[in-house]
């Protein structure tokens, strides 16, 4: 009996890991620029090979003809760049599948995502400009089409659920934890608001959400905070960063977050409380930061998670007043950056994420004096070494 149960949850787990790298890669994808576009691509499409769980969902999407099709497309590019227009095949499935090969085919060097941006969406001359152009109008819905007929295979579907209910004992924290929100405890309101928002907007249970100085999202009584911090930092499906004056002063926070950069998971940095990009230390200042003084852009917030969750937003009236109260909050009583913590933030993978005694009396980036909540939120994490701060003599 033992063994089948483990045959089973490891059939699970390569639908559950296939998915997980296709949306962590995807991610990736839509955060590249020119010069690292290729290699995102590449590991992309890694995902979609034959004989792996998506691709045998591909193998079920009708054959087309990409070069043919391909050729028409280039028919109606004028002389002026970008003058081109794309018509997809009717079909959605068909649809799909001719983007699947323009994907493959991008990945093998064998199209080139500038020509075609300089083709058929042209905004300008910078290259980065052309790659966020194609990732917002081909990439993105793509990986949005791709997922609902991925869940509406059968064999998928039926491969990813297939499994008895597990013992609590054989369920990580990791697996079931959604969201987690690294933050200062200066910041519980902000980061209540978000937890409020998050809640609302999909529906997810306040244990699938780790929120440590929020009341009923803290670790449970009697757990390994060690332990189960450590994983969470690194298996939560969406890790948020809430950036702020003082989030960005406490050196505990950035190696959170550089522990999760480091591992190469996906990372949403959300700017408040008066915070700017022109204030985030590398390699932080290379993400897109959304601000959370902006009502489109905490909705923008709400559809990418939405999308790295294949999970559908609740209709969005139901959340607006949670929108604006999380606009509210950012905004009240901004504060100032000190210049001198703007030093470049280390990665920090899981490999050297050791359990490490916190040194007396250290000091942040901005020699200030750390926050006992903040001590004890990396002492949590055991994300850091004697190296990474300053003592006071």
């Amino acid at each position: 009996m033992g063994s089948t149960r483990l045959g089973v949850a490891m059939t699970r787990n390569v639908y559950q890991r296939s998915l997980r790298d296709f949306q962590d890669y995807a991610d990736d994808v839509t955060r590249s620029r020119h010069q690292t576009f290729d290699d995102a691509i590449r590991r992309f499409a890694s995902t979609l090979v034959d004989n792996t769980p998506l691709g045998d969902v591909i193998a079920q999407l009708p054959q087309v003809d990409f070069d043919q099709w391909y050729s028409k497309q280039l028919t109606t590019v004028g002389g002026m760049v970008g003058s081109g227009t794309i018509t997809w095949p009717v079909d959605g499935r068909e649809r799909l599948a001719m983007q699947v090969e323009m994907v493959r085919r991008m990945a093998s060097d064998r199209l080139d995502v500038l020509d075609f941006a300089q083709n058929f969406m042209c905004v300008g001359s910078r290259f980065d400009d052309n790659i966020a152009e194609f990732v917002q109008q081909i990439f993105r819905p793509f990986v949005r089409d791709f997922l609902r007929i991925v869940h509406d295979t059968p064999s998928f579907s039926d491969g990813l659920h297939q499994r008895t209910p597990p013992q609590e004992s054989e369920v990580s924290m990791s697996d079931e934890l959604t969201l987690f929100i690294s933050h200062s405890v200066r910041d519980t309101e902000i980061a209540k608001s978000i937890v409020t928002l998050f809640e609302k907007a999909f529906k997810i249970s306040a244990r699938r959400i780790r929120c440590t100085s929020v009341d009923g999202y803290r670790l449970p009584a009697g757990a390994d905070t060690n332990e189960v911090l450590r994983t969470e930092v690194f298996g939560a499906k969406l890790f948020v960063a809430l950036l702020t004056p003082n989030s960005l002063s406490s050196p505990y926070v950035l190696f959170e977050l550089g522990a999760r950069w480091g591992a190469r998971r996906p990372l949403y940095p959300l700017l408040a409380g008066g915070a700017t990009p022109a204030q985030l230390p590398a390699p932080l200042n290379g993400l897109n930061a959304l601000s959370m003084n902006s009502a489109d852009q905490v909705r923008q917030l709400l559809e990418d998670a939405s999308e790295a969750l294949s999970q559908r937003l609740e209709p969005a009236p139901s959340f607006s007043a949670e929108v604006e109260e999380v606009v509210a909050v950012s905004t009240a009583n901004p504060h100032k950056v000190s210049p001198d913590i703007l030093a470049p933030l280390p990665a920090v993978s899981s490999s050297a994420a050791e359990k490490q005694p916190l040194p007396k009396n250290a000091t942040s980036f901005a020699g200030d004096k750390i926050d006992i909540h903040d001590v004890h939120t990396l002492r949590s994490n055991s994300l850091l070494s004697h190296k990474n701060v300053r003592e006071i003599e």
